[in-house]
């Protein structure tokens, strides 16, 4: 049985961020993207009631900087008129797009292609809005079990939920589909070839299952320490397209249970969590570090055949240099803020984290509020690294205590993970009224 319409209207919009071959390519030791499997776009969803309005980018790449999300995010907001906590900039992860974050010798990214991508998402905020209309909301989860497995040392979790967001007309024809679901989009890791990965055939498939061309937001969950069970280091499309099959099967199951919601009710939150950084190592191991990658850099007058060798010796000098600076400076840094934030959308609650978090957490938020339909929405905003266990500490697991050293300085406390999930929980009972 459905319920009565509400005031409520939604937009819908997507374009083409698809970049120029040669681009450096994000997420890993790649190079240059060497052909185009797959187009890359970008989606904003734009909704309002009578008092509020929210915008939800969905963005084919790997992530953003902190600093350019924020400008596109103000750009958007002092544009269009919605407050910037209730605008939520993710990316979907693919390892498979454009340079759009600062890692360390895992490609630059390409100033003209970030100017003209600002400009893209602020145009597609733009035609979201423009084509919004009366709208009906439901949400809606199901488990996706066997999609995605644990790469973590001494990991368990999985993370099955696959949450849906539906927006429809009033007439009843589709206008987004909101997807969440947590695995490392990396089925075409290392293939040189630009494409969305598995999230490409998850649209397509659902696309085909309701008979039209809707758009399909896919919002990466907490997927840190997921990859797809089929993943190995051999790309192929065929498992990226069974990894989507998966996925897209159990949203074609679920989306046509989904009932819209009455009254639908917009709300937003933000915080910023506080997360401790561990002291830098004395300055005789950081020049030990230097001597020992450096002998294994010497005579390499270009990148060997394994590239990412390579870039992590090259990394770990940098990377001590740069601790050694830090040293040198007499001042050290001791925490960070990292900004969360939550958007409601009738019975369901996006939660944004600007990082890569671990699955034990987003079970642990989707737990903080039972009775809602919570989505956790990792890469959303800013890529501040991984949020991990503590376990991986313990195992000094490359999302603990290597991957930092691609990003910045710093590396976090072990109980970081717990202090971002705290956070997201409070966001949860904010909006959870």
């Amino acid at each position: 049985m459905k319920h009565e319409s509400t005031p409520l209207r939604a937009g819908v919009a997507a374009v083409d961020i698809t970049p120029p071959l040669g681009i450096e390519l994000a997420g890993g030791a790649f190079g240059p993207a060497k052909d185009v499997l797959h187009p890359l776009s970008a989606k904003a969803l734009f909704l309002e009631d009578t008092d509020s309005k929210v915008l939800v980018f969905a963005c084919d790449l790997l992530g953003f900087d902190w600093e350019y999300s924020s400008a596109v995010r103000r750009a958007v907001s002092e544009k269009h008129g919605i407050p910037v906590d209730s605008i939520m900039l993710t990316c979907t992860h693919t390892h498979c797009g454009p340079a759009t974050v600062e890692l360390r010798n895992w490609g630059t990214p390409d100033a003209a292609y970030c100017a003209d991508l600002h400009e893209r998402l602020v145009g597609a905020a733009g035609e979201a809005i423009r084509s919004a209309r009366e709208a009906r909301v439901g949400s809606g989860t199901i488990s996706c079990a066997g999609a995605a497995s644990n790469r973590s040392s001494g990991g368990t979790t999985t993370n099955d939920q696959l949450g849906i967001l539906r927006v429809d007309g009033v007439n009843a024809a589709p206008i987004a589909v909101l997807l969440n679901f947590a695995c490392h989009p990396v089925n075409l890791h290392s293939s040189g070839m630009i494409s969305p990965d598995f999230p490409y055939y998850v649209e397509q498939d659902i696309r085909a299952g309701l008979g039209c061309d809707v758009p399909v937001l896919y919002l990466s969950g907490a997927c840190g320490d997921l990859n797809p069970s089929n993943f190995n280091f051999d790309p192929a499309d065929v498992k990226a397209k069974a990894t989507g099959a998966l996925i897209s099967e159990k949203a074609l199951q679920l989306l046509p249970r989904i009932e819209h919601a009455a009254p639908v009710e917009l709300a937003a939150a933000a915080l910023d969590a506080t997360v401790e950084l561990l002291p830098l190592p004395p300055e005789g191991e950081l020049h030990d570090i230097i001597e020992e990658n450096t002998r294994a850099l010497e005579g390499a007058e270009e990148r060997p055949a394994d590239p990412w060798v390579y870039t992590r010796y090259k990394t770990n000098v940098e990377w001590a240099r740069e601790a050694l600076g830090a040293l040198a400076s007499g001042v050290q840094e001791t925490t960070r803020s990292i900004p969360l934030q939550a958007i409601r959308i009738g019975n369901a609650i996006l939660v944004g984290v600007p990082g890569e978090l671990f699955s034990e957490f987003g079970e642990a938020i989707v737990g903080a509020g039972p009775d809602r339909d919570i989505l956790t929405a990792t890469l959303a905003n800013g890529c501040f690294g991984y949020f991990t266990s503590r376990a991986a500490y313990e195992c000094n697991a490359y999302e603990a205590t290597g991957c930092p050293k691609y990003l910045g300085t710093y590396f976090y406390q072990p109980d970081t993970g717990e202090r971002i999930c705290r956070g997201a929980c409070e966001l949860v009972s904010r909006l959870d009224t």
